[in-house]
C-alpha cells in the first residue's frame, strides 16, 4: 500500500499577526524565504519532519530583517536548535554563527564587503580581526583593526598590492577579553611589537 507524503511551506504571509518582523517582511516585499516546512504522511496522519527559520530585526526595528534560528523537529517532537546566527554587519553579511555543536564560526568579510577573507573557530566576531590593507577604510573595512587608514603602501605587499608600513602608526585592537590571542603577520624586517 502507497504513502502519500505532503510538504507544506509557510512565507511571511503566513506569519503575519505573530510578530512585527514578517510584517515588515512583507512591506519589504521579503517574501520569497520559506520560514517554515513541514513534511507529513498523510496516509499515516504523522508529521515526519519540521524546519523552521525565524527572523529577527537587526540593528534596531528599521534596519536589517535577516535569519535568526533555524530549528528542527521530527516526527512531531520539539523543535531543536539546529543553527543560531548571531550577528551582521551593517551590509548583511553574517558575522557569526552557532551550530548544534554549540561550536561558533565567525566570518571577516573584505573587498569592499563583498567576499569572506576568514572563517574563525570557537571565537565571537567580536574576538576577531583581519587586515589585508587593499581596501581599508575608516568605516567598514579595517577587519576589526584600528590604524591609519590613509597610508597604505604599494611597497612591499606579501599578497595583493598593498601593505602597511608601522612607521606610519601601531594596528591596534581594543575591546578584548583578558585571555590568549594569537596574532599572526607578514613582516619585512623582523618581529613587530
Amino acid at each position: 500500500m502507497g504513502q502519500t507524503i505532503r510538504n507544506t511551506m509557510q512565507y511571511a504571509w503566513d506569519k503575519t499577526g505573530t510578530g512585527a518582523v514578517y510584517s515588515k517582511m512583507i512591506s519589504r516585499n521579503i517574501v520569497a524565504p520559506v520560514l517554515e516546512e513541514t513534511a507529513t504522511n498523510v496516509t499515516a496522519s504523522q508529521e515526519i519532519a519540521k524546519k523552521q527559520t525565524t527572523y529577527q530585526f537587526w540593528n534596531g526595528p528599521d534596519s536589517l530583517i535577516k535569519p535568526y534560528q533555524v530549528l528542527t523537529s521530527t516526527r512531531g517532537g520539539t523543535p531543536e536548535i539546529h543553527l543560531t546566527f548571531n550577528d551582521y554587519d551593517p551590509f548583511g553579511n553574517l558575522k557569526a554563527y552557532t551550530g548544534r555543536d554549540s561550536l561558533r564560526k565567525s566570518y571577516i568579510w573584505d573587498y569592499s564587503n563583498r567576499y569572506p577573507v576568514a572563517e574563525v573557530v570557537n571565537a565571537d566576531s567580536s574576538q576577531t580581526a583581519f587586515a589585508g590593507f587593499e581596501y581599508a577604510d575608516a568605516i567598514y573595512n579595517s577587519g576589526g583593526w584600528s590604524f591609519n587608514y590613509s597610508y597604505n603602501s604599494s611597497n612591499y605587499a606579501m599578497t595583493g598590492s598593498k601593505s602597511y608600513p608601522l612607521s606610519s602608526g601601531n594596528i591596534t585592537r581594543s575591546g578584548l577579553a583578558s585571555t590568549t590571542y594569537i596574532v599572526s603577520y607578514w613582516s619585512r624586517s623582523g618581529s613587530a611589537t
